[in-house]
């Protein structure tokens, strides 16, 4: 990265592409190809598209070149770094690892982001996974501080960042502030220990014992540590309540809801629903960090803080199985070599992103929670997170620029220079 106060002409698109939202930035680079994080041109987010293939590189491209467009009084260099769930083999992404993409989990299988893009644009096109470019800005904006500095060089680090999805990677710190990535990065497929197939919730109500039951038939970890996995078995609670005649806990927070008919609420509350305003955000905001607390908000903070606290659980048998290596994938074609275990074995420090794992109170639980059962699990070794919360809007779109050809980036800007 640049200084500050740089000589800027020249500038790159980023696009950070995630389960809910796009985010496409122009930002400047200067002389040298060095990204100039302070100097950003234009920047769009969209809601990210939902629908065929062809109509989500459709929508990105016009989001892209609106963005562009907007850009005044630098010149858009021809280079797009793209930042896309999935996981990629030659490019393409493999079998169901962009499930928050498109219209079923299938949907983006097979397809190849720089091929749909340059099709499309006039541009080079570098295509990465979004996790692996949260982990890489989260990690240089980490070592910019010398106190950090001196805890990560030479350390292996793992990313996990629950948001919509659970995104992940994996890499070592150089003694020079390097970054040198491994293994496919991939960790929403790890099978979480205890919780192959059906999930059972327990919580309690105004008294009563309940069991929630979320609809798995394999239980993978972005199932049970993310976004998803908190709107899916906060719904499974409701459901519950509603099946046994009982009050809901949620709902009713919501200012709409005795206007709302059976069958609204009835949608709302099914497990797949993603337009569901029974999401993470919703329970973290109105329950854990209501100024007032009225009837409805004691009734449920409990029932949530238990939700928060079941996601540190599975955070940290997430760390758990790094930690000792004991990794096993959903899907057989996506298991990892011993070699790429033994590369992460022992791994100690932990970068933290995404929505859920760091905003709020509900972030700050899921970690405490974490930490408490790590602790149990492994009294003697020390483990180490680090929240991403510098920049953490751009950091997924930042981080991009570590895909592009700095070779091609430098050809670029002494071009018509």
């Amino acid at each position: 990265m640049a200084s500050a106060g740089a000589v800027v002409d020249n500038a790159i698109t980023l696009v950070d592409i995630g389960g809910t939202k796009e985010l496409i930035l122009v930002v400047g680079v200067d002389g040298k190809g060095r990204l100039v994080k302070d100097r950003i041109f234009s920047q769009h987010e969209v809601r990210t598209p939902v629908g065929s293939v062809r109509t989500f590189y459709d929508k990105t491209t016009q989001a892209i070149l609106e963005t562009q467009k907007k850009a005044a009084g630098v010149r858009v260099i021809p280079i797009i770094c793209v930042g896309s769930p999935g996981r990629f083999v030659d490019g393409m992404i493999q079998p169901g690892s962009a499930a928050n993409l498109g219209n079923h989990p299938h949907e983006f299988d097979g397809v190849n982001p720089k091929k749909e893009l340059e099709e499309r644009l006039n541009a080079k096109v570098y295509v990465g996974n979004d996790a692996i470019a949260q982990m890489c800005h989260g990690i240089e904006t980490l070592l910019e501080d010398k106190e950090n500095r001196e805890k990560l060089l030479g350390r292996k680090v793992c990313y996990a960042g629950p948001g919509t999805g659970t995104g992940g990677g994996f890499c070592r710190v150089g003694k020079d502030g390097g970054i040198l990535v491994y293994t496919d990065g991939h960790i929403y497929d790890i099978l979480v220990p205890g919780y192959d197939g059906k999930v059972k919730f327990p919580f309690e109500c105004d008294g009563v014992k309940y069991k929630a039951e979320l609809p798995y038939e394999k239980t993978k970890l972005e199932d049970l540590l993310s976004g998803r996995a908190i709107r899916q078995i906060a719904c499974a609670i409701e459901r519950k309540l509603i099946f046994k005649g009982a009050e809901p806990l949620f709902l009713p927070a919501l200012p709409n809801y005795g206007t709302m008919h059976e069958s609204e609420l009835k949608l709302m509350l099914e497990h797949n629903n993603a337009e569901s305003h029974v999401t993470a955000k919703f329970l973290r905001e109105t329950f854990l960090q209501a100024r007032m607390e009225t009837g409805v908000i004691k009734r449920a903070k409990p029932v949530v803080r238990k939700i928060f606290e079941f996601e540190g659980l599975m955070l940290g048998k997430l760390i758990e199985c790094v930690y000792t290596g004991r990794i096993t994938k959903l899907r057989d074609d996506a298991q990892w070599s011993a070699a790429d275990k033994s590369k992460v074995e022992g791994t100690r420090d932990y970068l933290i992103g995404g929505s859920v794992g760091t905003r709020g109170v509900g972030g700050k639980m899921i970690q405490e929670s974490s930490l408490e059962y790590l602790k149990k699990k492994f009294p003697k070794t020390k483990f180490s997170l680090h929240p991403l919360i510098v920049e953490t809007a751009n950091a997924g779109a930042f981080g991009t620029f570590v895909f592009a050809d700095h070779n091609e980036v430098i050809k670029q800007i002494k071009h018509r220079a």
